[in-house]
């Protein structure tokens, strides 16, 4: 009878515990989460949502930012596209999103999170509150 393993579906809380092959997809893990709510991770390590920024396993909290950071870096640059392929469908300045696109570069840096509060990604409203529209 072949062992029980535990597999873990990368990006949910699922998991399960199951003899033989996993299922397509899910990846062989050392054991459940710890507590609910959980993500499972590429690397096979559980991040808790409800974890305070910071406070987690520095290399998991890393990871997770740079993933962010990764993230809002491809929004930004179809942004400053549009902008320079005049198309309609902008939004705020060009102006704007290379200024978000700098804070983005400088808040992570050689994957290592350097400054304590994440850029926000600028809106139409926070643009109106600050004047800069």
């Amino acid at each position: 009878m072949d062992k029980e393993q535990i597999y873990g579906l990368v990006g949910t809380g699922c998991f399960q515990v199951v003899g033989g092959t996993p299922p397509h997809g899910w990846i062989e893990i050392p054991s459940p989460p710890e507590k609910l709510p959980a993500v499972l991770q590429s690397n096979g390590i559980w991040t808790y949502p409800d974890a305070v920024p910071g406070q987690e396993e520095p290399s998991i909290f890393a990871e997770a930012e740079n993933q962010w950071v990764a993230h809002e870096m491809v929004y930004v640059d179809r942004q400053v596209t549009l902008h320079e392929d005049s198309d309609p469908r902008s939004t705020l300045t060009a102006s704007v999103w290379r200024s978000y696109r700098r804070a983005l570069r400088d808040y992570v840096k050689d994957g290592v999170v350097t400054m304590a509060i994440r850029p926000q990604r600028p809106t139409e409203k926070s643009m109106t509150i600050e004047g800069r529209l």
